[in-house]
């Protein structure tokens, strides 16, 4: 079975509580509304991949219990494997407890996480990276990480990566990969620069395409052939949980069916922004005739979404 991308990263159950705000220090309060949904930045973002048929597979490690379970499931609804889930009696499958400020969508994360519910570089399936179009890393366990990458270069698989806020990355990853779609938290940090040339800064390491994430304020783009901002689209904020990492998917998606890099940005954006409109990374995932619908309205040609491979 050929893959178009196989993901390696941490993958949790997330419970979401909206409020009216965030709660004060040593206060007593109401949750108006509770969600659980999978999550993790490399899971979700194949999740959209799945969900516009794409054929994909995760590894991840998580527990011989019930929330393992409820997470295999979900996978399989997007059209995400779960063959690459070991189910380790060890550990406990990892949970996010996640408030949702419903006065702006804002959330904090809090992670409940097992320091061996991870995969290792002895687990990483090379077989599954040589059939893929891409490799997606989340970077957060960098010898395994690497050893992937490693595997995806002999076999010319393409490698991405998404670093979601201000932690370290080794310089040899990072030339390791060929699509870098990361924070401004991150560039900030490691660059002190501004997020286009952060972008372009990144292009120094080899990478084919590279962008930074700001929020509100859009992405900025970077290629060997061109450099630009994508604004983000308005919408009604209700949740950004899972915002970035399905942003994520849906520029891989544009990369694997060959749309132009601001194609890609703008589908990606598109993507996100519908989540961002219901709680939860998933929920609010849309089909192609609502992208196409979305972006039409933005004044955007649409052409690009009937050019599959």
């Amino acid at each position: 079975m050929t893959l178009d991308c196989i993901g390696i990263g941490l993958l949790t159950v997330d419970h979401l509580l909206t409020m009216e705000q965030y709660p004060a220090s040593n206060s007593k309060n109401v949750v108006k509304s509770y969600a659980m949904h999978g999550g993790g930045p490399v899971p979700t973002a194949l999740t959209v991949l799945g969900n516009f048929g794409k054929k994909c597979i995760v590894q991840s490690r998580v527990g011989a219990d019930a929330m393992a379970d409820f997470l295999a499931e979900e996978l399989s609804d997007y059209n995400v494997s779960d063959k690459g889930l070991i189910r380790d009696d060890s550990v406990l499958t990892p949970e996010s407890f996640i408030i949702i400020d419903e006065r702006n969508g804002d959330r904090t994360i809090m992670l409940n996480q097992n320091g061996n519910a991870r995969i290792f570089p002895q687990d990483v399936n090379e077989k599954w990276i040589k059939k893929a179009g891409i490799l997606h890393l989340d970077g957060r366990d960098q010898k395994t990480a690497i050893a992937a990458a490693q595997i995806a270069r002999q076999h010319n698989t393409l490698v991405s990566i998404d670093i979601g806020s201000n932690r370290p990355v080794s310089d040899e990853l990072l030339k390791l990969t060929d699509i870098a779609i990361v924070s401004e938290d991150f560039t900030n940090a490691k660059f002190e620069k501004k997020s286009l040339k952060s972008a372009q800064e990144l292009l120094n390491y080899g990478m084919q395409i590279a962008a930074v994430t700001c929020g509100e304020d859009g992405s900025y783009w970077a290629s060997s052939q061109e450099c630009f901002h994508q604004p983000a689209f308005p919408v009604n904020v209700v949740d950004t949980t899972g915002a970035g990492d399905v942003f994520h998917g849906a520029a891989l998606l544009g990369i694997l069916e060959k749309y132009t890099l601001k194609e890609t940005a703008a589908f990606a954006s598109a993507v996100s922004a519908f989540v961002c409109c219901h709680v939860g990374g998933k929920a609010g995932m849309p089909n192609r005739d609502q992208v196409d619908a979305f972006l039409q309205n933005k004044n955007i040609d649409t052409n690009f979404l009937i050019r599959r491979t």
